[in-house]
Formats: structure tokens, sequence, C-alpha cells
């Protein structure tokens, strides 16, 4: 949502209404571990298809990362802390 309030044209993946991924497109993608299997497939696909890769995640090394053009590593944090984990 805040990136539309920025004016940028934005989709979820697995929206009935997002479209295609092109190349020039940015996917954003969250995954902790880097392995999740769907997601991966997913990064795959866009990258296949010419798309541009930034992750967030809490692993230095991954399957996901090593094909992203942007890796962001956060912080590992308990649990407790993260929702959604």
């Amino acid at each position: 949502m805040r990136l539309m309030q920025l004016g940028l044209t934005v989709y979820v993946v697995g929206d009935a209404t997002t479209p295609s991924i092109h190349r020039g497109d940015l996917l954003i993608v969250i995954s902790g571990s880097g392995e999740t299997k769907i997601t991966y497939h997913i990064v795959f696909k866009a990258k296949e298809a010419g798309a541009r890769i930034f992750l967030l995640t809490t692993h230095t090394s991954s399957s996901i990362g090593d094909i992203s053009d942007l890796v962001i590593v956060l912080p590992d944090m308990p649990q407790a802390l993260l929702p959604l984990r």
C-alpha cells in the first residue's frame, strides 16, 4: 500500500488482477530463510522473464539470495519478536 501511495504501480503475486512479470519489473521478496520452495520458484520465473529481484532475508547465503539482484540481510531475532515466522 505504501508503494502505491508513492505513485508507483504495484501488484501482489497471486492476486487475480496481477499481470505477468516482465523485463524491467521489480519483484520485492521477503523470506527469512531464503529457501522457501514456492518463493524460490516465483523468483526463478521472474528472473527468467527479465525482472530484477530485491530480497529481504535473515540469512547471508541462500538459494533465493544467490539469484537476487539486491539482498538486504536483517538481523535474526527471537521468534517471539517476529510475527509470521
